[in-house]
Parts: C-alpha cells; structure tokens; sequence
C-alpha cells in the first residue's frame, strides 16, 4: 500500500462525520435518515481517493446494499429507493457500519498522524 499524505483521507473522514453527527442527531426514523445521509454525504465519497483502502469493500458494499443501480444511474432517488426496500434490520446494520467506518477513518489518520 503506497503511503499517502495524513490529509488524504480527510475529505471521507469529512463525509462520514456529517453522516453520523446527521444520524446522532435527527429525530426522524432510522431508515429517513439513512436516506439523508446516503444522499448528502455517503455519495460524494470516492472509495480510492477517499478511504484508506482496507475500508474501501466495506464502504463499497453499503453503497450496493443501497441500491445496485447506484453505480450506474447515479441519480439521487435511486438511494432512496434502495432504502426503502431495506428492512429495519439492514437499515440499522447499515448504520452501524457507517458509524465503524467513520471511527476507523479516524483511527487511521491518528496513526499516520503518529508515523
């Protein structure tokens, strides 16, 4: 894996911390705010420019549990649609990863920070 700047991976570690402070924070259901976030941040991630790259399937496999149209259309609905075929189960699984996700981001830049 080829070293990269601590910055590199700031604007997903950006993204993914709107995401959660956007979940934390709304009082709508799980699934409304999953659509909020997967809209507003999630999809403005670019796995290979934005992640360190051992993070890079698991991010990739919540954009797919999303939509799988997703990486075709790119449309905004396309989203929420893949939302709102989730059951409370995956919904809430899909947060909790967006969640790991964002702490891991952090961990990674500290280490770097430390390198």
């Amino acid at each position: 894996m080829t070293k990269r700047p601590i910055n590199a991976y700031a604007y997903g570690a950006e993204q993914l911390s709107r995401a959660v402070s956007y979940l934390a924070t709304q009082d709508g259901t799980p699934a409304q705010c999953l659509e909020s976030v997967a809209v507003d941040n999630l999809c403005h991630i670019t796995p290979e420019n934005d992640l360190p790259e051992e993070l890079r399937p698991e991010f990739i496999e919540i954009m797919e549990r999303l939509d799988k149209v997703w990486g075709t259309s790119k449309e905004e609905g396309a989203l929420v649609r893949g939302v709102r075929t989730m059951n409370d189960y995956e919904v809430r699984s899909t947060i909790r990863t967006v969640v790991y996700l964002y702490g891991r981001v952090c961990e990674e830049m500290g280490r770097d920070r430390k390198r």
